[in-house]
């Protein structure tokens, strides 16, 4: 058990940053870890980091919603000013006030895109080739313990996965709301701006 205790700490199949610190199973642990109990925690560790990868499909599939529902408006905002140029052929405030909301709902579409855009995430399982390498196949480890020394190792690279995705996830989610609520509160946007516009020039629509 001492060579599966040096061994894992010497080989990590992916490392997402140098600042990303590593975990590792302590040592107590190590000396008191059965086959069966790897096999087990390394099962519920897969299982969380399927689910980051699922909210990773939940985040783009509403990205993509909202960005549709952005970009449509944006586009009948973006219509609606060019049709009242033509008739009126002045800056009105009404105008303005279109002109201004349409930059804001591009800008809001653009963060909205940000979340569909691949991003580095990391999936279950490892290349066969990882495995075989001289930390596996060392000769300080008995064959019998080598299948341990596996689970071990995933069950650390496992963690490092999670986080990894789950910093992503959270990256995302943060400029999702952003968006959302932007979006939600551009009628209240363009009515503010319309009666700013009023108040400091007031003009006739």
């Amino acid at each position: 058990m001492q060579e599966i205790l040096t061994c894992s700490k010497k080989l990590m199949s992916r490392k997402p940053n140098p600042t990303q610190e590593l975990w590792s199973i302590s040592h107590e642990y190590l000396q008191q870890i059965t086959q069966e109990e790897a096999e087990f925690i390394l099962g519920h560790g897969e299982k969380t980091l399927a689910d980051t990868l699922e909210t990773n499909k939940i985040i783009t599939d509403k990205a993509s919603g909202f960005l549709s529902l952005a970009i449509g408006i944006f586009a009948a905002v973006v219509g609606y000013s060019i049709d009242r140029w033509d008739k009126s052929g002045k800056w009105d405030n009404m105008l303005i006030a279109t002109s201004i909301g349409a930059i804001y709902l591009l800008v809001v579409a653009i963060v909205f895109s940000i979340n569909i855009y691949p991003t580095n995430y990391y999936v279950l399982g490892a290349r066969p080739e990882v495995f075989f390498n001289s930390n596996f196949f060392n000769k300080k480890i008995k064959d019998d313990d080598r299948k341990l020394f596996l689970y071990v190792n995933e069950i650390e690279d496992c963690q490092l996965r999670i986080v990894h995705n789950r910093k992503i996830n959270d990256w995302r989610w943060y400029w999702f709301r952003i968006a959302y609520r932007a979006l939600i509160a551009s009628p209240i946007i363009f009515v503010v701006i319309y009666l700013l516009l009023s108040s400091f020039r007031p003009c006739h629509l």
